[in-house]
């Protein structure tokens, strides 16, 4: 009986209005849905734009994705994992919204984005010719905010005066920054070192200069499944670098340090001993410069802010429940502890919405990065840092990632029997 129940209600989805449009209008379709997904993206964080695209209309976009994701072909009923992990998500964070009675919009946001990279992970499966125009897009978009952040870390370095202060608090009470912006919207954090030499930290189009180093780091791993070509592998991967490094972030350079052994020893086929012996030479150099100046990164970064709300977020749990433990002890509970979030991404999801959410957001992200060794430690050593995982690009990036993975490796294999 229920088999036939999934039968008739997937006909009736597959049959659905949206799915006679998309048989009529494929092309049509799919710059629409791009349209859809990418502008959610940018009015949403860890964009600058969420400060000016209000709350209901940005969650009524995410809603339209997703009802547009279930309603064609992206959400296949047979599919038992993914119709139990909305389920699962859903039960979940209601029972945490009744537990802590606090701003259910925030629920919502949640759900949206999870659901979001579950569905779309479905989408991209169900259509794989549309992987595609999905890399392409997203190729652009880097290229564009790369360039663009490298040419405001140059106009800064060498004419600063172009540049004054903007209290970005005012627009956005949420966001209590102070920017430096070019007449060009070009916009940058100064930090001074050693007490004399002043460098604009770039942020791109994000909030800080974390979150661009964040995606940056992303895009040098995503460099190998965006490109066929070694050249343009190498261009973009070099390009997404120096990005990250221009960002100063202390996450970004610590990653690199952490991870860099980790990607020589697993492709070193690719490198010449030479280049190995210089790598492993200079990442040790690096390393000392960097134990004998702990305290100078963390007193002139953010390390010590975020050290601080990691350890909050650790007596929190130890002030937790069992069943605040299991559903979370709400969104707002940070406001015990400290002024401003615990950031640390995996405890800031456990705490608020509880072990069984942080276990279904977490069992999701280590199925798409399961066979990239270097992608999945980045995401859980960058989540103490910071918490991506409210963010829609996060979950974008990482579908298209598994899904161009699994494509190269179907190449590979069909070459490999010639």
């Amino acid at each position: 009986m229920f088999q036939s129940l999934n039968i008739m209600l997937e006909s009736t989805l597959t049959s659905s209005f949206f799915s006679k449009i998309t048989i009529k209008y494929k092309t049509q379709f799919l710059y629409l849905m791009g349209a859809f997904i990418l502008l959610s993206m940018a009015i949403n964080q860890p964009f600058l734009t969420i400060s000016f695209a209000p709350r209901l209309p940005r969650l009524a976009l995410e809603g339209l994705i997703l009802i547009i994701l279930i309603s064609i072909y992206a959400y296949k009923l047979k599919n038992k994992v993914t119709s139990l992990s909305l389920i699962i998500l859903v039960i979940s964070l209601g029972i945490s919204y009744f537990l802590n009675q606090e701003d259910l919009i925030r629920y919502i946001g949640f759900f949206n984005k999870v659901s979001f990279g579950i569905l779309f992970y479905n989408y991209l499966k169900e259509n794989q010719h549309h992987i595609q125009f999905y890399r392409l897009g997203w190729i652009i978009i880097w290229i564009m905010v790369s360039i663009w952040s490298i040419i405001a870390f140059c106009t800064y370095a060498f004419f600063p005066e172009l540049f004054h202060v903007v209290d970005f608090g005012k627009i956005d009470v949420h966001a209590p920054y102070t920017y430096y912006i070019s007449d060009w919207y070009q916009l940058i954090i100064p930090r001074t070192f050693f007490e004399k030499i002043s460098i604009g930290r770039i942020v791109g189009v994000f909030f800080e200069p974390i979150h661009l180093g964040y995606f940056a780091w992303l895009n040098v791993l995503l460099g190998n499944v965006l490109f066929n070509q070694r050249k343009s592998q190498i261009l973009y991967t070099s390009m997404s670098f120096v990005v990250g490094l221009l960002s100063f972030s202390l996450f970004f350079y610590a990653v690199a340090i952490l991870l860099t052994p980790v990607f020589v020893i697993r492709d070193s086929k690719r490198f010449s001993k030479y280049w190995r012996i210089f790598g492993f030479a200079w990442i040790a150099f690096i390393f000392l410069i960097y134990l004998a100046n702990l305290d100078f990164f963390i007193s002139t970064g953010s390390g010590s802010n975020r050290l601080f709300r990691m350890g909050s977020a650790l007596k929190a749990f130890d002030d937790s429940t069992f069943w605040t433990f299991l559903f979370g002890n709400g969104t707002n509970i940070h406001l015990k502890y400290m002024e401003f979030g615990f950031v640390s991404g995996l405890f800031e999801v456990c705490l608020t919405k509880g072990l069984i959410v942080c276990s279904v957001v977490t069992g999701f992200i280590v199925f798409l990065t399961r066979k990239d060794i270097i992608l999945l430690l980045s995401v859980f050593i960058w989540s103490f840092g910071l918490n991506p995982f409210y963010y829609l690009l996060f979950y974008f990036l990482l579908t298209l990632a598994y899904h161009l993975n699994n494509e190269a490796s179907v190449v590979q294999q069909n070459s490999s029997r010639f």
